[in-house]
This record gives structure tokens, C-alpha cells and sequence, in this order.
């Protein structure tokens, strides 16, 4: 038996598939469309934190097209989530430094290293040493812009700025250690409390 359909159900129904396919045909470029946007964004906020926007597009022409004031909170934005990175790889140095500390006592008999150029000796030669990277200048190799002793910057501290990034170690007594980490600023990293951040197996 063949269902009657009443004349009022199929109008809606009818009604009903033009909307569906309406939207269909409407949505799925929106989507794409947002998709690009999105995308734009962000290579806008990259491009205007690395400086590479200004290099590219001249001034005037970004005035034109109303970029500066984008760029403006692209940059911003981008600085928020590029900072959260760089303190993020910044922890992980003082992790990594931590546990080669931790590796030297065992190797030594519960002896920590007198020094960082010791620690990096010792590491080096015996495979455990773990490739920090400066989170402000990208240094891997160079150790006087990745990992000092703490002595050598309160020497120099009057020039903090060339300590960005950098990781310090304190030695105290041969059975301890404080690990500290520079800003961006060259400052030591502080706490949200506004307490110094010291790693130590003393504490």
C-alpha cells in the first residue's frame, strides 16, 4: 500500500530539502573561507613577531590596506604565545641540567659537580649530556649563552641582558646544587609569588 503524503507534509518537506541543500551550498565555503582567514592570521602574527612583515610589505602599503593596526594585535598575540613557548623550553633546560646533575652524583658517589663546565665535561664525555637550547637566541653550542655558573653572573650581572635564556648552576658543597634561569631581560626567572625560581635537591 502506498503511503499518501498530504499536500501541506510534502510542501514542508519540500521546503525542508531546499533549506538543507541552501545550507549545504553556503556553509561549506563559509567554513572554507574561515579556514583561510584563520590562516592568514596567523601567518600575519608569526610574520610581524619575527619582524619578517616589515621587511616584506612596505610601510606604506600596510597603511593603505589598514595592516598596521592588525599587525599591531597580531603582534601582541603572537608575543603571548611565542613567550609561553620560550618559558616552556626555558623550564625544560632546567629539567634537562637537573637530571644531568642528578646522573654526575650518581656516577661520583653522591657528589654533585663543582661547576657547570665540569657537569658539561662529564656529560659530554660519558653520553648523558642533553642539548639545551637557549629559548631568546637559539643558541645550542655556544655555553656562554646556555649554561653558566652562578658565581660568573652575579659577577657580571651589571650586564644581565647578555644572560637571556641562560640556565645557572650553584654548587654547594659538593653534595648540593641550586639551578636558576634568566628572563628575557637577563633577569633571574621569578616565581608568580615574586620569589626567585631556584631548583635544588637542598630544598
Amino acid at each position: 500500500m502506498k503511503l499518501k503524503i498530504p499536500p501541506t507534509a510534502r510542501y514542508w518537506l519540500d521546503r525542508a530539502e531546499r533549506l538543507q541543500l541552501a545550507l549545504v551550498r553556503w556553509v561549506r565555503p563559509l567554513i572554507a573561507l574561515t579556514g583561510f582567514l584563520c590562516g592568514m592570521w596567523a601567518i600575519l602574527a608569526w610574520s610581524s613577531a619575527q619582524g619578517i612583515l616589515d621587511q616584506v610589505v612596505p610601510k606604506d602599503v600596510q597603511k593603505r590596506f589598514g595592516l598596521q593596526k592588525l599587525t599591531e594585535h597580531t603582534h601582541a598575540a603572537a608575543f603571548v604565545i611565542t613567550g609561553k613557548v620560550q618559558y616552556t623550553l626555558l623550564r625544560n633546560n632546567v629539567e634537562r641540567l637537573q637530571l644531568m646533575a642528578e646522573q654526575y652524583a650518581a656516577d661520583n658517589q653522591g657528589m654533585y659537580p663543582d661547576s657547570a663546565d665540569a657537569l658539561y665535561k662529564a656529560a659530554s664525555q660519558h653520553g648523558y649530556w642533553r642539548t639545551l637550547r637557549n629559548p631568546f637566541t637559539r643558541a645550542t653550542k655556544d655555553l656562554s649563552q646556555i649554561m653558566l655558573d652562578y658565581s660568573y653572573y652575579n659577577q657580571e650581572r651589571w650586564r644581565s641582558k647578555d644572560f637571556a635564556g641562560a640556565v645557572l648552576y650553584e654548587a654547594v658543597g659538593g653534595q648540593g646544587y641550586r639551578i636558576y634561569a634568566c628572563d628575557e631581560n637577563g633577569e633571574l626567572l621569578k616565581r608568580d609569588n615574586g620569589t626567585v625560581l631556584v631548583i635544588s635537591n637542598k630544598l
